[in-house]
């Protein structure tokens, strides 16, 4: 074939078949825009309709307090399935929560949170608002 080697044969082979089914695709669109179109309208609509779902329930049904209301956790006293209830704190997070207050007693501030492995600035602040001292 034009003197291509066997490796360059399939190189160009490729391509061409790579070029002819996205000729195939944009003359598929074309042909059919406005099914497409509102095809591809109703999915991304639907996408979006399923992440304001997760953002206003909460990733997981863990998340969800009692009629919506906001529950106080006291972090000195609560034990670990207490401390899930509190949105972003897992099973792995409470426990380090627990194990930073047997070693270093009660929490003095909230700040002291801080303190934990994977509990920085952004997750105090999305906490805070459900924990107490007392």
């Amino acid at each position: 074939m034009l003197g291509f080697t066997r490796q360059e044969q399939g190189v160009v082979l490729f391509l061409l078949f790579t070029f002819l089914v996205g000729l195939g695709v944009f003359f598929y669109r074309r042909v059919q825009p406005a099914e497409y179109a509102a095809s591809a309208a109703k999915n991304q609509a639907e996408f979006y309709k399923k992440v304001a779902l997760i953002d206003s329930a909460g990733v997981n049904d863990r998340q969800k307090n009692d009629g919506n209301k906001k529950q106080i956790i006291n972090i000195n006293l609560a034990n670990r399935r207490e401390l899930q209830k509190i949105p972003k704190i897992g099973p792995v997070i409470a426990q380090k929560i627990i194990d930073y207050r047997n070693k270093n007693g009660q929490f003095k501030s909230l700040g002291d949170l801080k303190h934990i492995k994977g509990i920085g600035e952004r997750t105090f602040e999305r906490i805070k608002s459900y924990i107490s001292l007392k």
